[in-house]
């Protein structure tokens, strides 16, 4: 356990997270590949995970985030866990903590002495870019790991009736059954993120990136859940005509809460966060998302054409 903390001692600031990482001698970073030789080298840290709920057994898509067996995969309520990698390596696994909120969870194998092949979780220093070619790893239709290629085609937090705590990427990588779950990588066969949520009707999927799945990792490691900060603001997105800029418009303050005791007012324009601009309702909800309960936040504050820096601790939303 010591070890796998000290991989992930995270700083967080607007967008990224930097875990303090290592490379190993079973980590999958590598050259350029072609298709072919992607997944050859990097089928294996993909798992089959099967599972009970309820009555039933279900399959979805892991794969392996250390040489000691821990595996991310999105499945929530599941129990009486096994995992079982491309060479057919079959393992049990206990749970250690799962979200409903970004629908991750995570397992440790019982590998015993083994050391499986795995994906890194160091963080690099930016997001994937706008057509970026893609190839994601997984058990689709709950039968072998498969890959397919893809690109990126949006980052988006919502889309139609559905609102998740961060960015999401979206992509024409397509999901059936038993994708959910599965290993998004570039072609530099480096993690991007893991396959979430299918878009009905539609030949293309969002996946949760990188940074968002190192801070899951992190907590769901050490509490067995997602911790989700508290500040204490309604905002909406405003346009500054003065400055040609868009930023968020405090609505209201909560009572009692971090802002509150901040002096947060209502009307306030949050120009920076932590030194990184505030330019949409979704960025300021990334800053949250990555960051952790107690860590120190100074916001940056436009009011009555007056510039202010107002400092204070995150809470935890209960």
């Amino acid at each position: 356990m010591q070890k796998i903390l000290s991989l992930f001692n995270l700083f967080c600031s607007f967008y990224l997270i930097f875990p303090q990482a290592c490379l190993s001698a079973g980590d999958l970073s590598s050259a350029p590949l072609d298709l072919q030789a992607l997944y050859k080298q990097h089928s294996n840290a993909v798992v089959r995970v099967k599972y009970r709920q309820g009555d039933a057994f279900q399959i979805a898509s892991g794969f392996f985030v250390s040489e000691n067996g821990h595996v991310l995969t999105s499945v929530i309520g599941g129990e009486d866990f096994s995992v079982e990698t491309a060479s057919g390596q079959r393992f049990l696994a206990d749970k250690i903590g799962e979200d409903a909120i970004t629908s991750l969870c995570l397992l440790k194998a019982n590998n015993g002495n083994i050391q499986v092949p795995f994906f890194s979780l160091m963080q690099r220093d930016r997001w994937p870019e706008m057509g970026q070619e893609l190839l994601s790893l997984s058990c689709k239709f709950g039968l072998n790991v498969a890959p397919q290629k893809g690109h990126i085609t949006g980052f988006n937090h919502r889309c139609f009736d559905d609102e998740w705590p961060m960015t999401l990427i979206r992509s024409t990588l397509k999901m059936d059954g038993g994708d959910c779950g599965g290993a998004v990588i570039d072609t530099k066969g480096e993690l991007q993120g893991m396959l979430l949520h299918a878009i009905e009707g539609a030949n293309e999927s969002f996946f949760m990136p990188l940074c968002g799945l190192c801070k899951a990792f992190q907590d769901l490691l050490v509490f067995g859940r997602v911790r989700y900060c508290y500040v204490g603001l309604n905002t909406q997105a405003v346009f500054d005509n003065k400055r040609n800029e868009l930023h968020l418009q405090v609505l209201k303050v909560n009572p009692a809460s971090p802002a509150d005791k901040a002096g947060f007012k209502e009307g306030d324009i949050l120009l920076k966060v932590n030194g990184n601009e505030v330019d949409a309702v979704e960025s300021f909800k990334n800053f949250m998302f990555l960051s952790s309960p107690n860590d120190p936040c100074a916001i940056e504050v436009l009011r009555n054409d007056k510039i202010s820096v107002l400092t204070f601790y995150l809470g935890e939303r209960i």
